[in-house]
Parts: structure tokens; C-alpha cells; sequence
């Protein structure tokens, strides 16, 4: 032991060596991310009168993950989004209504969603009808329902193709027709 160490007391030694391990057990852990209301705030006030076309720096638009692993679609601006899924081996393709960010159903009163799905490479499309589902673990009917589906033969094997969503309202806010690629989406 060297003096330095040995002119120190029993108590002393204990402590600095306890201290020593919890410092080096922590050195490998990740720093946890702040609490949300210590994160920067995006917002800015905006009531002096200025132009505003300046860059602020951010981008307000982010990604957000479809909580199956399907596909997702962003709906307007942060109003909603579309979930797919599809399952090629029956031809089967469900479409699951979320919110702006993409974590709870939101329920829409169609009785259907008619889609027109071009496969990739193929000069024609053909329609499917996504029709609305009851759940009843959720007590989801058609007319209130956040589920719908539609199967195809046209479907099965089907990995790569274009779908044309039509024109939809989602909370009170029309959102238009769009145009997305499967398996990547607009998100």
C-alpha cells in the first residue's frame, strides 16, 4: 500500500472505494433523456409583426412508427394516420385508423374505403374494398370503428404496389386524395 493510501483511515479507504466501483458501474450506462418539460421548446412567439420567412432552424415535420410494424400513412397535416398490413398469403390487407401521431384509434363512421391498388410494374390497377369491422374487445361496430379490411386474390403474392387512397374525412377535417407506395408509405 502506498503512504498516501496508508495515512488514510479504515473509514476513509471503505468510502473511496465505494465511491471508485459506483463511479466506474456508471461509466458504461447512457445518459437518461431529460424530463419532456426540461426539453426545448419548438414554440416561438410569434405576436411581434415581422416577416416571416425566415428559417427558425427545425423542421416541424417527424417520424413517427406504425405501432403493428404495417405500413403507415400520414393523414393532412398531423390530423391522422393509416396503418396497412398486409397479409400475402390470403390477400388480405387491414387498414387500422391512428391518430396525428400514430398511438390510438381514431373512429371513423364510412362503411367502407375503396382503394385503387396498382402492382408495381403492372399497366392496371383493380379496386379493393376496405370494409369496416367490429372488434369486440374494443366495442368497435361499423360506423364507429378504427378497423377495416379487404381481401383479393389479386392480392396474394403481391409484395410492391401503388394505392390511391380516396378523399376521407378524420375528425371533422377533410383530408384529400393521396397516392402512396406499399410496403414504404408516406411516413
Amino acid at each position: 500500500m502506498s503512504n498516501a493510501v496508508a495515512l488514510l483511515s479504515p473509514t476513509l479507504r471503505v468510502f473511496i472505494a465505494i465511491a471508485l466501483v459506483c463511479s466506474v458501474a456508471a461509466c458504461g450506462r447512457p445518459t437518461p433523456a431529460p424530463p419532456a418539460e426540461s426539453a426545448p421548446s419548438h414554440e416561438h412567439d410569434h405576436a411581434h409583426d415581422h416577416d416571416h420567412d425566415h428559417d427558425h432552424g427545425h423542421h416541424h415535420h417527424h417520424h413517427h412508427e406504425a405501432p403493428r410494424g404495417g405500413t403507415l400513412v400520414e393523414l393532412g397535416d398531423h390530423v391522422a394516420h393509416i396503418e396497412f398490413l398486409l397479409d400475402a398469403e390470403i390477400g388480405l390487407l387491414r387498414a387500422y385508423i391512428l391518430d396525428g401521431h400514430a398511438e390510438n384509434p381514431v373512429q371513423l363512421t364510412d362503411a367502407s374505403i375503396a382503394l385503387d391498388i396498382t402492382p408495381e410494374g403492372a399497366d392496371e390497377s383493380f379496386e379493393l374494398t376496405l370494409e369496416a369491422q367490429a372488434n369486440p374487445l374494443t366495442g368497435e361496430e361499423p360506423g364507429a370503428t378504427s378497423e377495416f379490411a379487404g381481401r383479393s386474390d389479386a392480392l396474394v403474392g403481391l409484395e410492391r404496389f401503388a394505392v390511391s387512397l380516396p378523399a376521407l374525412t378524420v375528425r371533422g377535417v377533410d383530408i384529400d386524395a393521396l397516392v402512396f407506395p406499399f410496403p414504404e408509405g408516406n411516413e
